[in-house]
C-alpha cells in the first residue's frame, strides 16, 4: 500500500497502524488538502447556481420586454 499524499510506499508498521499515510504530517497535509478541494467544490457550485440564476433573471426581463 501507498500514502495517500506521497504515494511512497508503507512500511509493515504503518499498514498496519495506520495504513494510509507515511507519517502524522501527511495526514494532516492530506486532510487541509481535502478540505480544500471540498471548499473549492462548494463555491464553484454556488458561483454556477448564482450566474444560472442571473441568466434567468435576464431572460425572463427580455421575454417580459419583447
Amino acid at each position: 500500500m501507498q500514502c495517500l499524499h506521497c504515494g511512497k510506499k508503507l512500511s509493515l508498521l504503518r499498514k498496519l497502524s495506520d495504513g494510509q499515510f507515511c507519517s502524522d504530517a501527511h495526514r494532516k497535509a492530506y486532510d487541509r488538502q481535502q478540505e480544500d478541494l471540498a471548499l473549492a467544490r462548494l463555491l464553484g457550485i454556488h458561483s454556477g447556481r448564482t450566474e444560472a440564476a442571473k441568466r434567468e433573471a435576464a431572460r425572463k426581463g427580455a421575454a417580459r420586454a419583447g
